[in-house]
Formats: structure tokens, sequence, C-alpha cells
């Protein structure tokens, strides 16, 4: 179908589902809803501390000693989701229930969420039915940093952290690549490449035709001269160097 009279826009940048911009752009887009929940006292306290939704990049937790409030807090989060016209998943929620025996339900954009014995919160794995409470956590975040410090201790023996510089990294302190890109969206985004370049993740053309039999060619999709490896990528790009200087100049 063709359309007539109609003008063309060009396509803006934007910020990708996954991303690695995605998490510190929705904690801007969202600061406006925990604002308003902190400002109507919805959620709990520890003393005179509001704790009543805890937030990391795009992981919301709602804590109440109320079903009622509860069920308000869910509530102003749709009313708030709709409004701005993204999308909440009634099947990555769950409720916890603790220390109450009456059956309860909740809802969320009008559909009822399940209520769990036991989720997983930024990797912490929380049980309703555990007598044990937070001793039980703590063992396992010892046993997650144990197996932390072993492999940094065996890193020098790896070929693919070669570039990580590790005698400036602290175990339980964040890399030099993180500790200097400060919070520019561009430098977050470069800090991200660095990261994958000194941990040997990122993913070169080299890299996907030796993985694919041969099937991808190794050679560099942006210049078309050589294979695309590691010191290719860095130093020999002809197209990169021109983004470099441009760059370097301003």
């Amino acid at each position: 179908m063709e359309w007539k009279h109609l003008k063309t826009y060009p396509r803006t940048t934007r910020s990708e589902t996954g991303g690695v911009w995605s998490p510190t752009a929705y904690k801007f887009f969202i600061n406006k809803l925990l604002k308003t929940f902190e400002k109507n006292q919805l959620g709990a306290y520890i003393g005179c501390t509001y704790c009543g939704i805890p937030t990391v990049a795009d992981d919301v937790t709602f804590i109440s000693k109320s079903p009622t409030e509860l069920q308000t807090m869910l509530d102003v989060q749709a009313y708030y989701a709709n409004k701005q016209r993204y999308l909440l998943s009634e099947q990555k929620s769950t409720i916890l229930v603790l220390n109450d025996k009456e059956n309860r339900s909740w809802s969320l954009n009008n559909k009822e969420l399940s209520t769990s014995e036991s989720a997983v919160h930024l990797g912490i794995e929380r049980d309703s039915t555990s007598k044990s409470g937070s001793k039980e956590v703590i063992c396992k975040r010892v046993i997650t940093a144990r197996k932390t410090a072993y492999s940094l201790m065996e890193s020098e023996n790896k070929s693919t952290l070669k570039y990580l510089n590790l005698s400036d990294t602290v175990p339980g302190k964040p890399h030099n690549i993180w500790t200097s890109c400060g919070n520019e969206p561009f430098a977050i985004i470069m800090a991200h490449l660095k990261a994958k370049i000194a941990v040997g993740t990122i993913v070169l053309q080299s890299s996907k035709a030796k993985h694919s039999k041969s099937e991808v060619s190794p050679i560099c999709q942006l210049c078309h001269i050589e294979t695309e490896d590691m010191i290719h990528f860095l130093i020999k790009c002809t197209v990169l160097k021109k983004l470099d200087h441009h760059f370097c100049r301003s």
C-alpha cells in the first residue's frame, strides 16, 4: 500500500529492551513513581526510614504490613504504567506472604497474581516457610563471595582475562572501568564495551566465524579489509580510526 501526501521522519535513537542503557533510563523514568509512594507513606518503614519500595534498575519490590495497602500499591503502579504506556508482567510478578495464614489474593491490571512460598530477588532466595530467616541467606552470600574470590585467584592463568589488568582489581570493589565512567550515557555505553573487551566476552567477526564453522565471514564488516580480531578492532580498522580521530579532535 502506498501512502500519499505524507511526510517521512527520520528514526530517532531509543533505548532498546534489555540494552545496556535500559536499567539506568528506567531509574530516571520511574523516580516520580517512587517519590509518590514515599510522599503518601505507602509501604513499610524501619523506624523512621522508608523502605516500602526498594528498587534496583528495573527490579521493583513492594513491602507492606497491610494486605489492603499492598493492593493499593499495586493499583498505583498499574495506573502509572498505563498512563506512561509501558507494560507490567503479571507472569514475572509474585507475592511472598510472611507470618499470615489467611488466604488472600492480590491483582495487577485485574489479573490475579500468584502467591509463592519462595521467591528470588536480586539473586537472593526468600523462603516464607524457612525458620532460619536471614541466617540461611547469609550463608549463601558467603558461598557466592568465596566462589568470586577463588575465581579471581585463578584469573591470572586465563587467557581471556589478559586485558583486565588484575593488579588494579580489588575483590568487592568496582573496577576502574566503572569508577571512571561517571553518569554520562555515552560514557556508560563505552564502559560497557571496555568491560566486554577486558573480560574477553566481546563477539568479533573472527569469533563468529570460528563458532559457525566458517559459515560466517571473519572479515571486518566495517572496512572489509582483513579479519576482525582484537588487534584489528582496537588499532587497524580504518573506519574506526576515523571515528577515533574525530573524538580526539573534539
